[in-house]
């Protein structure tokens, strides 16, 4: 990543004269051309757009929605929900929250088979083994608003 932004910034391009702004570019790729849905990760009375969940795929370079339709490429769910069981019947890669977690952490697009949904809780197995972070437990809200922090809070 880091020898991806070196060859950004010195690419004598106008647009980035500033690192920051190549670690903006690299990062709104990560999840381009990914349409996500959240499904039992965002409760059902909560602002959608303003879930951290959300949030973070969004500056992933995703494009989020809230119900079905042809353009989803992926259901990230926390329970076996109508909306999985469409993915799944549709062809969809069904994933857990750690999916999209891995994403964020390897800024590069996790192989979705390694983060299966698979029944068991909302968030499973934990990230340290599924992406290969020791030390990191299993992820919960406050670990994407932690991570939201980290990457200064979505805005650039």
């Amino acid at each position: 990543m880091l020898e991806r932004a070196h060859q950004l910034f010195f690419r004598l391009d106008e647009r980035f004269q500033d690192i920051r702004q190549c670690l903006l570019a690299m990062r709104i790729c990560v999840l381009e051309g990914c349409t996500i849905m959240f499904t039992r990760v965002i409760s059902k009375d909560a602002d959608q757009r303003q879930h951290p969940a959300w949030m973070l795929a969004t500056i992933l370079g995703a494009k989020c929605v809230e119900e079905c339709s042809s353009e989803v490429t992926h259901v990230v769910t926390g329970g076996t929900t109508s909306k999985s069981e469409w993915g799944k019947k549709h062809g969809k890669h069904v994933v857990s929250m750690n999916w999209l977690y891995a994403c964020f952490f390897k800024w590069e697009r996790a192989d979705e088979k390694a983060y299966p949904y698979e029944g068991k809780s909302r968030v499973s197995g934990g990230l340290a083994g599924r992406a290969g972070l020791a030390g990191v437990g299993g992820a919960n809200d406050d670990d994407v608003k932690a991570a939201l922090a980290a990457a200064g809070g979505g805005r650039g």
